[in-house]
């Protein structure tokens, strides 16, 4: 039984491949970089062979891995390889998800036997176009999803695209990867004769993807990240604060990739605003991919980006502090709209300018809710079709509240937004101004916020971890908590971004 030693993102891994096992083709170490597992997740691998994958999943911390697979030497070794990395991994035998009915997962990894071919000739076959497994297995996932579940595919160029599209019109799809593999005519005969002159044909026609090399031939392997359109209750759990400080962008990042935020807001003119970016930058060439994010226009703190606002600025340009004075002003004094659109607006576009993709708008301390900033975040959220916060928290969630004066100006302020703010992207449910202090812990106290959600609504849970700070530091424990999937799960409520949500409003 050969043993190889295999680097991973969680360290050094030794998996044995025996005899007749699918061996650790690059495209499996490639999935393995992949996965975008967080602490608590139920995951399945579909297809194991030796369990690689499995063991990762199990490594970064998901509570419960299965590893299926249709030849039971593949279970036994997917075993093997997972008690000797010291992690647990239950095997499943059966042909793909007949291994695990009535069993659901927040990520199946699927990497099937796709090489087409005009007959049957082992187990790399894929049908006539490649999609023989791809068509048992997708149309029937669904039942095996967890609200909010995603799939984790392989594709080969040699598959049908479009045979394998209406496989995929269910779901949201993003392309994670890409790569090249080579091969030459001689080892595709090898699996059948005359097998490279039917891929040939079939590249010749269109319906697959094969690159003449100065070796051989080529082919791509491109890695999907694909969700179902929800239909039930929907949350964003959005990190407000970005750019504020390095403890604000280091607990946000945290948040993302270790627990439940999947969007965040970044303010354009903050002391850590450059290091938000080559952050949020990183991310995106990593494991979990892009963090979704959205403006936090500040009117309230530092140096404005444009010209001084008559009535809200000094005249070098300096926002009033503390808050409340800002609050003040925004709420007394006339102040120029024409100024505060014009500042929004160059916050807005300096993010874009360092080529960032935004999905939402929301104002640090709400600024956004006060009467003279409304038309500013309504104009730009109308022009460019993204979600306007609306921080109109149910005022019971508030009773008792140590600052529960304070909380109820910003509801009704927002309550007045979203009565002039038709037309505008924005969720039906806000959460989380109640949950940031009183009494009980953090995690309890965000959770009761969200127990009276309603079904089937479109919720934003508002967050402000950061490291160091007590309260911060209590959210981003309380948000990484590893019982957060099935705590959702039991509730129906499935976790999206504000970026998920935009582009299905332009599907």
């Amino acid at each position: 039984m050969p043993t190889r030693r295999v680097e991973t993102a969680v360290g050094p891994l030794e998996i044995d491949v025996p005899d007749g096992v699918h061996g650790l083709a690059p495209s499996t170490l490639e999935l393995a970089g992949l996965l975008d597992v967080r602490p608590g997740e139920r995951v399945l691998e579909l297809g194991c062979g030796a369990g690689l994958l499995a063991v990762v999943a199990a490594r970064l911390g998901a509570s419960r891995v299965v590893a299926a697979d249709l030849d039971e030497r593949a279970c036994r070794a997917a075993d093997v390889n997972a008690r000797a990395n010291g992690v647990a991994v239950e095997t499943r035998r059966g042909d793909f998800l007949e291994a695990v009915r009535g069993e659901r997962f927040d990520l199946v990894v699927f990497n099937p036997p796709q090489t087409p071919g005009p007959r049957p000739f082992g187990p790399k076959y894929g049908g006539p176009d490649g999609t023989l497994h791809f068509a048992k297995v997708l149309p029937r996932v669904e039942e095996h999803l967890r609200p909010g579940g995603r799939l984790l595919l392989h594709v080969i160029g040699l598959v049908s695209r479009a045979a394998l599209a209406p496989h995929l019109e269910r779901f949201a799809v993003e392309q994670r990867g890409e790569s090249d593999r080579p091969f030459t005519a001689a080892e595709y005969e090898g699996y059948a004769p005359g097998l490279f002159a039917y891929l040939e044909e079939r590249a010749r026609a269109g319906h697959a993807e094969i690159e003449t090399t100065g070796t051989g031939h080529a082919f791509k392997n491109r890695y999907l990240r694909a969700w179902l359109s929800a239909a039930g209750t929907r949350l964003v759990v959005n990190a407000d604060d970005m750019g504020l400080s390095l403890a604000a962008n280091d607990a946000a990042v945290r948040t993302f990739e270790r627990g439940v935020v999947r969007s965040a807001s970044l303010v354009a003119n903050g002391p850590a605003t450059g290091d938000a970016l080559e952050k949020l930058q990183a991310l995106v060439r990593s494991r979990w991919g892009a963090l979704d994010a959205g403006l936090h226009a500040n009117l309230s703190e530092g140096r404005s980006l444009g010209p001084p606002i008559e009535g809200l600025t000094t005249p070098g340009g300096d926002f009033p502090r503390p808050k409340r004075e800002a609050w003040r002003r925004l709420s007394e004094e006339p102040i120029s709209s024409v100024g505060i659109a014009r500042e929004v607006e160059a916050q807005w576009e300096a993010l874009r300018a360092r080529g960032l993709a935004l999905s939402h708008l929301d104002g640090h301390q709400h600024v956004l809710s006060f009467a003279a900033a409304r038309s500013a975040g309504i104009d730009l959220a109308r022009r460019h079709d993204v979600f306007l916060r609306m921080a109109d928290e149910p005022p019971g969630l508030a009773r008792g509240s140590p600052i529960e004066e304070e909380l109820a100006t910003i509801a009704s302020n927002a309550r007045e937004l979203r009565a002039v703010a038709r037309g505008v992207a924005q969720v039906d449910e806000f959460r989380g101004l109640a949950a940031r202090v009183g009494p009980g812990n953090t995690l309890a106290r965000l959770r009761a916020a969200l127990e009276n959600l309603p079904g089937g609504c479109l919720a934003e849970l508002m967050v402000h971890p950061a490291f160091g700070d007590a309260r911060g530091q209590a959210e981003l424990e309380a948000l990484t908590d590893p019982s957060w999937p099935d705590w959702l799960a039991e509730r129906g409520i499935a976790l999206v971004s504000f970026e998920r949500l935009v582009r299905e409003r332009v599907r």
